[in-house]
């Protein structure tokens, strides 16, 4: 199955909905639930289900440049892990570690911590077949990370 990265999208609002579902669903479970940076987790069970997550499915090619809904492109990040990435504070490399961009060092800043992820690993996910594909780590790191 090719990648697939910017592929025409059929575009509606029920199938979006859904796409976005689904592609939240299989990428938290395949994370447990869990930041793939720092591990935060937060999971609030309630009548069986979970109805309180913080971790968020995070695309790696955007979907504003279209990128897939495919498991291979994308990440469970926190909020704040998310953020950053979608603003290029850091990437992934592709030995799936953390690289922090040097803009980082020189940002105003306090009790931000993602300095303290550089080159450590990110959680896998629970499948191989869901690794983060090649082709959207080096579109991440060549389009959005800040280089200097």
């Amino acid at each position: 199955m090719p990648f697939g990265a910017g592929q025409v999208r059929v575009s509606s609002i029920s199938a979006k909905d859904v796409r976005e579902k689904a592609f939240r669903i299989v990428l938290l479970e395949e994370y447990r639930a869990q930041c793939a940076v720092c591990q935060a987790k937060f999971l609030l069970r309630e009548e069986g289900k979970a109805s309180v997550v913080e971790a968020d499915a995070a695309h790696i090619i955007s979907v504003s440049a279209a990128g897939p809904d495919d498991p291979r492109n994308g990440l469970s990040l926190c909020r704040r892990h998310h953020w950053a990435f979608d603003e290029g504070l850091f990437t992934v490399t592709d030995a799936l570690t953390v690289k922090v961009s040097s803009a980082v060092l020189r940002a105003e800043q306090r009790r931000f911590d993602l300095d303290e992820y550089d080159g450590e690993a990110l959680v896998p996910p629970a499948h191989e077949i869901c690794r983060p594909h090649e082709e959207a780590i080096h579109w991440h790191q060549n389009k959005i990370f800040r280089q200097g």
